[in-house]
């Protein structure tokens, strides 16, 4: 069984359980018995080209991101691949917990980037259990990234993340990550750290992530919700 085998069936299966659809859902779109979809995800045996494309269209994703093995330099086999992942932090005071989120980047069309982005991960093994799961694009100016997002199982919710990159070496980026909250149907903007490494989840980091005294300054002063980069 080759790695690229089981690792396409590792995407599908990820990308099927994050859109809340079943084995048995999947295998009636695709026009395939369950056993087979099984056998497909589990890497033991090959998709052939047409049921490839089929699978794609189902779960309503690029066929790239389903074969996509991080590209590795100079390694063109993978070239089409997962370019890059990002790790977003933010923190939830009603729970007192840091939220866990995965951007993934993939190439795009006009120097821009694909992403999927998985909101709410309970681990970053488990990407499927996502909260939420959303595809959008990200344009670099200068050291601003922009993410546009639309949410795969509520294409009403638009999502926004706006980061500065930073300007020491502390390795992430603040941001907003901004929407309407379905609990209260108000838009709605919370801090953000995006990093290409996993950060432990200690009090330091709750602290950044949390608005502090000069947020609610700024805020008060100019009427603007802004973050400091660092």
């Amino acid at each position: 069984m080759s790695e690229r085998l089981k690792e396409t069936g590792r995407q599908i299966r990820m990308y099927r359980l994050a859109l809340g659809m079943s084995l048995q859902e999947f295998a009636d779109r695709i026009h395939k018995s369950k056993a087979t979809v099984s056998k497909y995800e589990n890497g033991l045996i090959s998709v052939d080209l047409e049921t490839f494309f089929d699978i794609s269209a189902a779960l309503g994703v690029a066929p790239a991101k389903l074969m996509a093995l991080p590209k590795t330099v100079g390694d063109s086999a993978v070239s089409g691949g997962r370019q890059s992942r990002q790790y977003l932090y933010s923190y939830a005071r009603r729970g007192s917990q840091v939220t866990r989120s995965v951007l993934d980047h993939y190439s795009g069309e006009q120097g821009n980037l694909d992403v999927t982005f998985f909101y709410d991960v309970p681990s970053f093994e488990h990407l499927e259990k996502c909260r939420g799961i959303y595809e959008g694009s990200m344009s670099k100016e200068g050291p601003i990234l922009n993410y546009q997002f639309v949410n795969r199982r509520n294409s009403t919710e638009h999502t926004f993340l706006c980061c500065l990159e930073s300007l020491d070496n502390n390795g992430y980026n603040m941001g907003l990550l901004s929407s309407i909250s379905y609990t209260t149907m108000t838009p709605n903007a919370i801090k953000v750290i995006l990093s290409p490494v996993q950060l432990a989840e200690t009090e330091e980091l709750c602290r950044l992530l949390t608005f502090d005294k000069e947020d609610i300054q700024r805020l008060k002063r100019d009427n603007m919700l802004t973050v400091d980069r660092r």
